[in-house]
């Protein structure tokens, strides 16, 4: 009796003493994650900030090669009808001549 007394008592001594390495080792891996997460939050922030700015950035070129594009369409529209205005009147005096 006595001996298994001892054996319980020692069993749960064990017990205790691997409950608590356990317990702190549950601890320190939480606080391991707990700054994984925040190291990634901040590189995930750090990334969004740098895409939004390169899109911005891409964005403003788009329009200015837009706003080329479209001043250069104007213009050589212009000088397609003043030529075929100037076809027009040519063939027109031509005929009525």
């Amino acid at each position: 009796q006595k001996q298994i007394a001892d054996t319980k008592s020692e069993l749960l001594a064990v017990i205790a003493e691997t409950r608590s390495e356990l317990l702190g080792i549950i601890g320190e891996n939480k606080n391991e994650l707990a700054q994984t997460k925040s190291s990634l939050l901040g590189v995930i922030a750090e990334t969004k900030s740098e895409l939004l700015g390169v899109i911005a950035d891409t964005k403003s070129e788009l329009l200015g090669v837009i706003a080329d594009t479209r001043a250069d369409l104007i213009k050589w529209m212009f000088i397609f009808w003043v030529g075929q205005i100037g076809m027009l009147l040519g063939i027109l005096f031509a005929f009525f001549k």
